[in-house]
C-alpha cells in the first residue's frame, strides 16, 4: 500500500509540474511575429495604448531602400469558440528613414501582416486598406492598394535596434 501512495503522489506531482509549465506557456505570450523571433535583442518598453514594444528590425531592400518597423504587443485576447484568433499587436513602420505610419495586425496565414484598414470584403467591396506590410522570418514585404510596393523588394532584416 504504501509504495502504491507514493507512486501516485509522484505521478500527482508530475502532472502538476506539466500542468504548470503548459499554463506558463500559454500565459506567457512568445513572440508573435516572424520578424519578431529573428531578433536577438528584443526590447519591453511600455508604449501607449497598454501595447509593449517587442523588437525592432531594419529591412535592407534592393537598390539601398529600407524599412524600419517596431513591433508592439497588444493585450492578451481569447479567440471565440470556433472563431479564428484576434491578432492584436501593432506595428509602426517607416520608409526610407520618412515619416512613421501605425499599423494594426490582422489575420495572416502565414507570416505577421499588419494594415492600415479593414482587409475585410464586404458585400464585394474591397476593405479601406491603403497600406500593409507583411513580414515572415527575416524578410518583409510593403502593399500600397492591394498591390506589391516595387520600390521595397527583396528586403531582408539586417539589424535590431536597442
Amino acid at each position: 500500500m504504501n509504495k502504491t501512495v507514493g507512486w501516485t503522489i509522484a505521478v500527482i506531482v508530475i502532472l502538476v509540474v506539466i500542468g504548470a509549465v503548459v499554463y506558463w506557456q500559454m500565459a506567457v505570450p512568445a513572440t508573435s511575429s516572424p520578424a519578431q523571433s529573428a531578433a536577438t535583442n528584443s526590447t519591453r518598453t511600455a508604449a501607449a495604448g497598454g501595447q509593449v514594444a517587442v523588437t525592432s528590425a531594419t529591412y535592407t531592400c534592393d537598390k539601398g531602400h529600407t524599412i524600419q518597423a517596431t513591433f508592439f504587443q497588444g493585450p492578451s485576447a481569447q479567440a471565440q469558440p470556433g472563431q479564428p484568433p484576434v491578432p492584436n499587436g501593432t506595428v509602426t513602420v517607416s520608409l526610407d528613414g520618412g515619416a512613421s505610419t501605425s499599423l494594426t495586425e490582422t489575420i495572416s496565414a502565414d507570416g505577421a501582416r499588419y494594415s492600415d484598414g479593414n482587409p475585410q470584403i464586404v458585400q464585394g467591396q474591397p476593405g479601406a486598406e491603403t497600406f500593409v506590410f507583411w513580414s515572415k522570418g527575416n524578410t518583409a514585404l510593403v502593399m500600397k492598394n492591394n498591390a506589391q510596393d516595387l520600390t521595397y523588394t527583396n528586403c531582408s532584416t539586417t539589424a535590431q535596434a536597442q
